[in-house]
């Protein structure tokens, strides 16, 4: 009976320590943390970068060859979360051939137009990144949490962000508190349209990150855009 109840008591022991020492092994920090501390590093970034102009070169691409190559020059102005941007130039491939494969290719690059300023348009409602949307999608149960500790970085992957089906990731340094990568996946008409965009961010010496190149791609119109920031200034306060 001694034999038996010391060995109940050993077992109970073990168990409880075991317990209390499984409670204060450190665990991933909860997804509705990583999500608020994204949030807050997100609007504070962006409030920093209010105070600066850049310029922005699109190159646009069709069948890999550059047709496009626009220059901008971009500042925020008032209270709207999105930078207006004026153009400075605009250099455009010279048509080739005769009269009538000349106005072909102008149809076509009308055509063509049309279709980017409606990508565009859908861009706009994912760049920059919004709060409140990433917000929205974690109430509904749209937001996957993870780390890599080898590399040091959050990652968050929304889904339905905008449209049903699409794709944002967003990985950021969980050290440095900088945004690294935001990779998106979506669509225009249809799913069977899709719209690729990569977006490779930079550091400013004040520690402001920054969208330093954007590219999308739209395979099904054999379309390439790249977009680079570059030049960033301190804007002059009237």
């Amino acid at each position: 009976m001694i034999s038996f109840g010391r060995s109940v008591f050993v077992f109970v022991l073990v168990l409880v320590l075991g317990s209390a020492s499984s409670a204060q092994l450190p665990g991933p920090p909860p997804m509705q943390q990583k999500v608020a501390e994204f949030k807050q590093l997100l609007a504070a970034n962006q409030q920093a970068r209010r105070s600066f102009t850049w310029l922005e070169t699109t190159q646009i691409a069709y069948e890999g060859v550059v047709k496009t190559t626009k220059l901008s020059d971009c500042m925020y102005s008032g209270p709207s979360p999105k930078p207006v941007c004026t153009e400075l130039s605009l250099q455009q491939a010279p048509l080739s051939g005769g009269f009538i494969r000349r106005r072909i290719e102008e149809k076509k690059a009308g055509e063509l137009k049309a279709y980017m300023d409606s990508v565009r348009t859908l861009l706009a409602e994912y760049v920059p990144l919004s709060s409140e949307m990433i917000e929205k999608a974690y109430q509904s149960g749209n937001v996957l949490y993870s780390q890599d500790p080898a590399a040091g970085t959050d990652r968050l992957i929304v889904t339905n962000y905008k449209q049903k089906g699409d794709t944002v990731t967003i990985i950021w340094n969980a050290g440095t508190k900088k945004l690294t990568w935001v990779r998106l996946g979506t669509w225009l008409g249809s799913a069977s349209a899709p719209v690729q965009v990569g977006v490779q961010f930079n550091v400013l010496p004040n520690g402001v990150f920054y969208a330093y190149r954007k590219t999308l791609n739209v395979p099904a119109k054999n379309v390439s855009v790249t977009v680079t920031a570059s030049d960033f200034s301190e804007a002059i306060k009237p």
